[in-house]
């Protein structure tokens, strides 16, 4: 009754609130006139690239160095095991079945490892880092994946939680989750052993190498066998991680002043951000690096 009392009163308000609804006042042709037809003038976005196609980021690098860390303190350096598995020679088409389900592989592994820690009375936590294996891309031309983890894997009576039998199973049963592999082609395909030094250098040393030959392997043409993420880690060890991350705005003014004059014992290497300005000059914006231990402790203790 409204819609019909404003109608009678005024027809010209009800055809104005219908156009500004989107209903068109023009006459309906067969073919639209070409002065209706929009004209889009934006530029569409660039489609994003990958993730991953550059490797690993600054972020996942500082998350698994410091998980690493964290476990070596939680559990001691004895006590914490460095696991690789790699790829078996598998014709080119499992190949790129397998690396285009890395993710799916690499997720199926590390639960299976997680339950069997867990079995054994410890935490089951652990972090990952997947790398390229260089010297077998130059030779085969594929360039294969393979996947290095650092997790406590020893018990509280010394002795491995996770034999090198039952390690070879848990790969085995991990990679048919794409493909179908023989139990005796993963047999030779891993490797455990005890960290020595340092757990986060164990994962930092192939953190640092493998940008360049991500690249190569996307300009060949394997960007499908790159993995959107090169790094792993267990969801309490990475919220551990975070909790423990301190912001030292007090501390900055004097780091970097320590940091110009030299510094060594306060820092073990750093490094300049800068940017270039349209004068061509370039300006310090910031500064990244490395504490050593002992001003770290000082620092988290004060804070």
């Amino acid at each position: 009754m409204s819609m019909l009392r404003l109608w009678l009163e005024c027809p010209d308000v009800l055809t104005a609130c219908v156009g500004a609804l989107g209903l068109s006042p023009h006459t309906i042709f067969d073919k639209p006139l070409e002065r209706y037809i929009p004209v889009v003038t934006k530029r569409l976005p660039k489609p994003r690239a990958k993730k991953g196609n550059t490797g690993i980021t600054a972020y996942g690098g500082r998350m698994v160095r410091n998980a690493a860390k964290t476990l070596e303190e939680k559990a001691g350096k004895s006590r914490c095991i460095f696991a690789t598995v790699t790829l078996p020679d598998l014709p080119v088409e499992k190949m790129r079945v397998v690396h285009e389900n890395w993710h799916h592989i690499v997720e199926r592994y590390r639960l299976l490892v997680k339950r069997a820690l867990q079995d054994k009375g410890l935490s089951g936590e652990i972090v990952s880092v997947s790398e390229i294996q260089e010297k077998r891309y130059q030779k085969s031309g594929l360039p294969i994946l393979h996947l290095h983890s650092v997790f406590a894997g020893v018990t509280a009576i010394g002795r491995f939680a996770i034999t090198p039998e039952l390690h070879d199973n848990m790969w085995y049963r991990a990679l048919n989750v794409a493909v179908n592999v023989e139990r005796a082609e993963c047999t030779v395909a891993c490797n455990l052993q005890r960290v020595k030094k340092s757990a986060s250098s164990y994962l930092g040393k192939y953190m640092t190498k493998g940008s360049q030959v991500v690249r190569q392997a996307v300009n060949d043409g394997f960007a499908s066998w790159v993995p959107n993420h090169w790094w792993n880690c267990t969801r309490t060890l990475s919220h551990e991680v975070k909790s423990k991350t301190r912001r030292i705005d007090c501390f900055a003014y004097w780091l970097n002043d320590i940091a110009e004059t030299g510094g060594s014992d306060i820092w073990e290497w750093h490094r300049d951000v800068s940017i270039e300005m349209p004068d061509g000059r370039e300006v310090i914006m910031a500064k990244y690096g490395r504490l050593t231990p002992e001003i770290t402790a000082q620092i988290m203790n004060s804070s």
